[in-house]
């Protein structure tokens, strides 16, 4: 009667072929053998594993979030550079002072600018290349410290630097700050200065995190000369 398509048959013999059907069911419902497979399909390792997929995925996407935020920015050379100024802070006192007074020598000690109160000279251990630092004359630590004139000189300077930056190694942005006391990361807290690097679209690479190295294209010597040829005014 299975073969018979429905549109031949009567309601009654419909009605008994879906009482055999139901009854089909439950009897594969209740056999031991049906109820063993699918207690070892529920309990294979790759339903297992396919049952975890969607937890895991969310597991996944909350450690990669996680180490999207948490980003660390490695920078083992600025240690270098703060111990440098320890060392030579104790032996020979403040090097931005030393600078200021020793007008002779900036070329030596890559001075590019000279003001009343301020001056700006090439940092050692750039960041990038043209990497500069706009310091006070005086031997003075804090914002609160400086006089109206010297904040002010400061911040032409500053100005003054960028405008040098963009026709010298022709950067296309910056970043500009101070770091106040050594626990801000200042590598000489007792003498205010301004960071001033120069930065390009696509500057940002993996050199320094997994060689514990930096690219800088110049040497400090030919890049200062650029630097005075320009800042001529």
């Amino acid at each position: 009667m299975s073969h018979i398509p429905t549109f031949f048959m009567n309601a009654e013999t419909q009605r008994r072929r879906e009482e055999g059907r139901e009854c089909t069911q439950r009897q594969c419902l209740t056999s031991p053998h049906f109820q063993f497979s699918i207690f070892s399909i529920l309990h294979s390792p790759f339903f297992l594993f396919c049952w975890k997929v969607p937890y895991r995925l969310d597991c996944l996407a909350g450690v990669l979030l996680m180490a999207d935020v948490n980003k660390n920015l490695w920078a083992p050379w600025r240690m270098e550079f703060i111990r440098s100024l320890e060392k030579e802070q104790q032996a020979c006192g403040c090097f931005l002072c030393n600078y200021w007074s020793d007008p002779d020598s900036d070329s030596d000690n890559h001075v590019v600018w000279r003001g009343k109160t301020a001056f700006v000279v090439m940092n050692r251990f750039p960041y990038t290349n043209g990497h500069l630092l706009i310091a006070s004359a005086a031997h003075k630590g804090d914002y609160e410290q400086l006089t109206d004139d010297e904040l002010l000189e400061m911040q032409v300077l500053t100005r003054q630097s960028l405008r040098l930056l963009r026709d010298t190694v022709h950067a296309q942005g910056f970043n500009i700050g101070v770091n106040l006391g050594h626990c801000a990361g200042a590598g000489l807290p007792d003498h205010i200065h301004i960071h001033v690097v120069p930065r390009w679209a696509g500057d940002t690479n993996y050199m320094a995190v997994l060689g514990d190295t930096r690219v800088i294209p110049d040497g400090l010597d030919s890049l200062y000369h650029n630097l005075l040829k320009n800042a001529a005014f």
